[in-house]
């Protein structure tokens, strides 16, 4: 199970899954807007059956920190090498944040600066790693594994902010190429004889565009690379209610609407249907039509079997119960 969260911190989670509860795994390693009861129940399973035949790996290919567990992971070990860099860790990482805002605020010397900045830090932390790695592992306990782990998020760090400020809207693109090259290291290197299924935002794991600016996201990526063996499912919903974390807002919704992808799906007695484009000839899977997708703006139009090779439509959602939890 990969979810669309920091590579460092997922994976250095489930190196330590041993020691963590099934509460500490879902807050100390998901994007805040994942944290919901909702999906208490699947990390009860991921802990609970990590040490069976069969487990559910926990993984993540995200580029960006989704919490502290990196942080909290590498900062104890650094300390022995470098106490002011270890003090000032959390503070110095924050830096993409304030890239990413200085961006946005159209502050070229700070996004320049700030890049500089996350870009020496991760450098740093390499650094120390791998001219210390036999130390580190011998004193500290560590795997070769979760060494790996480290190289591999800190290269995915500067990569991250090596966008020009005058292509600085191409951040979102340069992202999901990371996060492709991530999976591939995953899919290829850690978990080669294993089923990946992805957690991610239709955007993420779309075969085919329906922007007319033809950005390309990880999912392009990955039907390119896999062919056939990539499966795309979108995930639409008839009414009820969902969060949209920009703006902080719950929105009500109800796509009961003529032309609609939610309107065309016989939902039948359950509260949910699926569609197979590849194995069901679907008279309107070939045909511009909209869909809700609210993180995508709202009302968005695309042709359904281009753009994915199935479709789950649930008839009625509710918006999520966020956790109170720590990180």
């Amino acid at each position: 199970m990969a979810f669309e969260s920091g590579l460092g911190d997922l994976n250095m989670a489930w190196s330590h899954i041993d020691s963590l509860s099934e509460m500490e795994l879902l807050d100390k390693t998901l994007f805040w807007n994942f944290k919901c009861e909702e999906i208490v129940g699947l990390f009860s399973y991921i802990k609970s059956e990590s040490n069976s035949q069969y487990p559910l790996i926990y993984t993540g290919f995200d580029n960006q920190m989704s919490s502290s567990y990196f942080i909290n992971s590498v900062q104890t070990t650094i300390s022995q090498f470098d106490k002011e860099m270890a003090q000032e860790l959390e503070e110095r990482l924050k830096a993409y944040i304030r890239w990413f805002r200085a961006g946005n605020n159209e502050d070229e010397e700070l996004y320049k600066s700030e890049a500089e900045s996350f870009v020496e830090t991760a450098m740093r932390i390499q650094s120390i790693f791998s001219s210390n790695a036999n130390v580190i592992k011998e004193n500290h306990g560590w795997t070769d594994f979760q060494i790996e782990v480290v190289e591999r998020t800190c290269k995915g760090f500067i990569r991250t902010v090596d966008v020009p400020y005058e292509e600085r809207h191409l951040s979102s693109q340069h992202r999901d190429g990371i996060m492709f090259d991530n999976f591939k290291w995953l899919m290829n290197e850690v978990y080669p004889d294993k089923k990946i299924i992805i957690w991610a935002h239709n955007g993420h794991i779309e075969r085919n565009t329906f922007y007319e600016y033809g950005y390309k996201w990880m999912g392009h990526h990955l039907a390119e690379y896999l062919a056939e063996d990539y499966y795309a499912l979108g995930i639409f919903a008839r009414s009820g209610k969902t969060y949209r974390q920009w703006g902080d807002t719950t929105i009500v919704f109800d796509n009961d609407t003529l032309g609609m992808i939610e309107s065309l799906v016989d939902i039948g007695e359950w509260n949910s249907s699926f569609v197979d484009f590849k194995s069901t000839d679907i008279p309107w899977a070939s045909d511009t039509l909209s869909a809700f997708e609210v993180e995508n703006g709202g009302v968005v139009k695309f042709v359904p079997s281009r753009r994915f090779d199935g479709v789950l439509v649930l008839n009625e959602v509710t918006s999520p119960t966020f956790l109170n939890l720590g990180d």
